[in-house]
């Protein structure tokens, strides 16, 4: 039971830090435009994949907390533009 809520709270940490980070250079950061984003996630994605040589359950969380930060923030992005496609594209 301690295990899942400590594994909770650092799911919930590290996604609140990424998606507020995100926010705000979205937000503030002319440069940073949504392709920038969809490559970070890709990054993200390629990062989980590369599991070869086992990794720690912090580091799963972590790693699951980022893709979903960023994913959320895409989707919200895309939807300001009018754009409804899938997160992932």
């Amino acid at each position: 039971m301690f295990l899942k809520k400590f594994e909770q709270q650092k799911y919930d940490e590290i996604f609140e830090k990424i998606y507020n980070d995100l926010k705000h250079q979205k937000e503030n950061d002319e440069d940073f435009k949504i392709d920038d984003l969809k490559s970070l996630l890709n990054n993200f994605y390629k990062i989980e994949g590369n599991d070869w040589t086992g990794r720690s359950k912090i580091n799963d969380i972590t790693d699951r907390a980022k893709i979903a930060a960023a994913q959320n923030i895409l989707a919200e992005w895309k939807e300001e533009l009018g754009d409804y496609e899938s997160p992932n594209n």
